[in-house]
């Protein structure tokens, strides 16, 4: 599974509004699961947790969280 700008433009978009608590990567045997942490103002704490197969869809996905382009917001 990859993290697709335009997919998921609406957790993008929460994410934007939102203060990152942690970021979580735990291996398991299929893959790696990414769970994100943050934390919107007129709702509280979320978790939105991603699985990905190979090591590059989980960087690329990190990177696309971390350097969300400004101008999308």
């Amino acid at each position: 599974m990859n993290i697709d700008l335009e997919k998921d433009s609406t957790f993008l978009q929460r994410l934007l509004d939102s203060t990152l608590n942690e970021i979580h990567i735990k291996s398991v045997s299929n893959g790696y699961v990414l769970s994100i942490d943050f934390t919107l103002p007129s709702y509280g704490s979320d978790r939105k947790e991603f699985v990905f197969c190979t090591s590059s869809d989980l960087f690329d996905a990190i990177q696309k969280i971390l350097f969300i382009p400004l101008d999308s917001k």
